[in-house]
């Protein structure tokens, strides 16, 4: 499901004699970024893409991507960056993901 990738077809899968489907490990991510908003995102993208409502998924590599040009550049290209890594249909979901997980003030804290 890695997108960039096609479906191997069923004569070439089933030369294979042990198929794993692994998820991406949150918990690695967590030491990976620094901002758990940021993962939760990912985990609501990831959701949103397994209930087939979003076309492309949300790597750790965009994460850190995300993460490296928030420091750099500060939030509004490192939002853009990440968005444009979407399909284009996907964008304004993803857009509107983003704003509610990450400019929402959280739940049970008061923001400064």
């Amino acid at each position: 499901d890695y997108r960039g990738t096609k479906p191997i077809n069923e004569a070439l899968h089933d030369r294979f004699n042990l198929v794993l489907d692994i998820d991406y490990d949150v918990a690695v991510e967590r030491k990976l970024i620094d901002n758990p908003r940021l993962i939760d995102l990912a985990v609501k993208l990831r959701q949103n893409y397994r209930a087939e409502v979003l076309r492309s998924t949300c790597t750790t590599r965009m994460l850190m991507d995300y993460q490296q040009s928030y420091s750099m550049f500060g939030e509004e290209v490192a939002k853009m960056s990440f968005i444009a890594r979407f399909q284009p249909e996907d964008r304004s979901a993803v857009s509107e993901a983003y704003d509610m997980s990450m400019l929402a003030p959280r739940a049970g804290k008061e923001e400064v």
